[in-house]
């Protein structure tokens, strides 16, 4: 949130509704910075489980490749690595789908947010002092937190 706070925008550069907007943007980008690389990471660590999963199917088929299918699932089901592993593996496909819900509303928020800024920027910036200083305030959102005000 300190983002505008570092930079301290002088008054007559702009409103205090801009500062204000500025620094919600900024909240809203670093939100679904933190959201996506939690998704991210999620995401991996699905595809190690999945990986492990099949890891100790195979080395139980392996074992049992003589036996019959019946005998076979039952050692399966009955091996407590493997149903931990399985277990695992659904609830990280679960917090996969949440995390992708969130980052989708997130996402949402901040461009709602972002066109919000950009299509009133002209009553936002009224005069011409403040027109230019909009320049320099874009420029430092884009340079400083990745945030392009410049096209929706």
């Amino acid at each position: 949130m300190g983002g505008l706070k570092e930079w301290n925008i002088q008054n007559d550069y702009s409103s205090p509704v801009v500062k204000v907007m500025l620094e919600e943007l900024i909240e809203r980008k670093e939100k679904l910075k933190k959201l996506e690389k939690y998704n991210r990471y999620s995401g991996y660590l699905t595809l190690i489980l999945l990986s492990l999963l099949l890891l100790v199917c195979y080395i139980e088929f392996t074992q049992r490749l003589s036996s019959s299918y019946q005998s076979l699932l039952t050692s399966v089901l009955n091996n407590s690595l493997f149903l931990l592993v399985l277990l695992l593996t659904g609830l990280s496909l679960i917090y996969v789908q949440y995390f992708h819900k969130k980052v989708t509303k997130a996402e949402k928020e901040y461009e709602e947010l972002r066109e919000e800024l950009m299509n009133r920027s002209s009553e936002l910036w009224e005069d011409d002092t403040q027109w230019l200083a909009r320049d320099h305030v874009f420029h430092y959102m884009k340079a400083e937190h990745d945030i392009n005000l410049y096209y929706k």
